[in-house]
């Protein structure tokens, strides 16, 4: 009984003593919670930051007095198919070529802001004119620069026309990512592509120009190879779709990269690294007859195209001006468009021609006119690049970009049968060009002697 008695008295002693701890500890919390105070991390509430971030970009943005460069990359998501006719033996047909982003490269756009306007030039347009708009700025989940009413410069790539109907990948709203040191950059809001706002640090006219001067020097060019780490590397060039190819460890390693034109030269979309060499931007040469590393490490030739194309520069698919093969793609061609229309047929007579290309450039391609009963017709013009081959000085390539986007341009009507007419025209290059007489420059197909034709010189 006594045990008893004892085990209840420290029981109770115990009990006593874990209500004092557990008071004790309830008023410290208690306290501790009164107490503490966390000092604010930001001068201003969510609302104020906002507007004081719109503020500071709206001041930086139209504070500037000159102009900002924007550097453009549209979204076309395309196969390679320009290339791999002269690929065979790594890429058989489209099905095995990979497809690239931003398959129409990068441009250069020439920006303005005042007053909640902006004021837009650019090489996408033959001339130097301004155009004004008008712009916002607002946050969301990021802060959003968006050009918001319709113009022809500022929305060029943005707007579907007749030859595109699904517009050309082109973006009005682009999030703030960053910005650093006074540049801006900007992604995609719809396709994801990084662009950058700069400040334009020369006059806006002279730098358009020398851009327009720069891009006619890639015309008609192709590269001669180069050693990259002790690798020898195959260079493509595609002037009016600002592309150049890389291929290498003997034809079977191939990269694929967008450029913009630049006062220097060219500038990559992403660096381009082979053989632990990366490669940011290609420099011209002093009299602009080769591209060079920043470094002066190697050097690529612009091989120049032994076909001069003028309005006159003609292809007859008639006997002794065309092979047996070709009159018989033309009369299948032909035949096509008359089962489309009743009121029309295929000219003979297709134009090798000077054109301006969809970005406002210099540019080449071939005209297909169809043609009525009373002789009249209409002109269908597919944008085609005629380069030169690096070793192969008498030799030319025919590179496609797709239809001209114009008013001018009627493929629309019977667009199947003549770009399959063409198509035939340029994935059978390159060809070997010869003197056939004092008329007429003969083209010959390096890979099938069957493909040939006369061209009016």
């Amino acid at each position: 009984m006594k045990s008893l008695k004892k085990i209840l008295h420290v029981l109770i002693i115990i009990d006593c003593n874990m209500k004092k701890y557990i008071i004790a500890s309830l008023a410290l919390l208690f306290l501790t919670a009164c107490e503490y105070k966390e000092d604010p991390i930001f001068d201003q509430n969510p609302k104020e930051r906002i507007l004081s971030s719109l503020q500071n970009t709206r001041k930086l943005l139209e504070g500037h007095d000159g102009y900002w460069l924007l550097t453009y990359y549209p979204e076309d998501y395309q196969e390679g198919f320009w290339v791999y006719p002269y690929l065979s033996t790594l890429f058989p047909s489209t099905i095995n070529f990979p497809k690239y982003h931003r398959s129409l490269g990068g441009y250069n756009f020439i920006l303005k802001f005042s007053e909640g306007k902006v004021t837009a030039s650019s090489e996408v347009v033959p001339t130097n004119r301004e155009e004004t708009t008008y712009y916002s700025y607002t946050i969301s989940e990021f802060p959003i620069l968006s050009f918001n009413t319709k113009g022809d410069i500022i929305h060029h790539f943005f707007s579907s026309t007749t030859n595109y109907h699904d517009a050309r990948g082109g973006e009005v709203d682009f999030f703030i990512d960053k910005v650093e040191k006074e540049t801006f950059t900007l992604r995609g809001k719809r396709n994801g592509n990084i662009m950058t706002l700069s400040k334009l640090t020369t006059d806006r006219e002279t730098f358009l120009n020398k851009i327009r001067e720069n891009r006619d020097k890639l015309l008609g060019k192709g590269l001669s190879p180069i050693s990259i780490g002790g690798t020898q590397v195959k260079l493509e060039l595609f002037p009016t779709t600002r592309q150049i190819a890389f291929l290498y460890e003997n034809d079977t390693k191939y990269q694929q990269q967008a450029f913009i034109v630049t006062e220097k030269g060219i500038k990559f979309y992403e660096p381009v690294s082979i053989n632990n060499v990366t490669l940011s931007e290609l420099y011209f040469n002093e009299d602009k007859t080769a591209l060079v590393s920043p470094d002066a490490n190697f050097s690529s030739a612009l091989v120049p195209s032994p076909l001069t194309i003028t309005n006159s520069t003609v292809i007859s698919f008639e006997d002794s001006k065309a092979s047996p093969y070709l009159i018989e793609k033309y009369e299948a061609a032909k035949s096509w468009a008359e089962n489309i229309f009743s009121w029309g047929t295929l000219s003979k007579k297709v134009k090798l021609v000077p054109m301006t290309g969809n970005e406002g450039e210099n540019a080449t391609g071939i005209e297909i006119v169809e043609t009525t009963e009373d002789g009249s017709g209409w002109s269908g013009y597919y944008l085609v690049d005629f380069v030169g081959v690096a070793g192969a000085p008498t030799q030319v390539k025919f590179l496609s970009k797709g239809p001209q986007d114009s008013k001018e341009n009627y493929l629309y009507f019977f667009k199947d049968p003549a770009i399959w007419l063409a198509e035939i025209l340029v994935r059978s290059a390159p060809y070997t060009v010869e003197n056939h007489s004092s008329e007429y420059y003969r083209l010959i197909s390096v890979g099938d002697a069957n493909v040939w034709f006369l061209v009016k010189k």
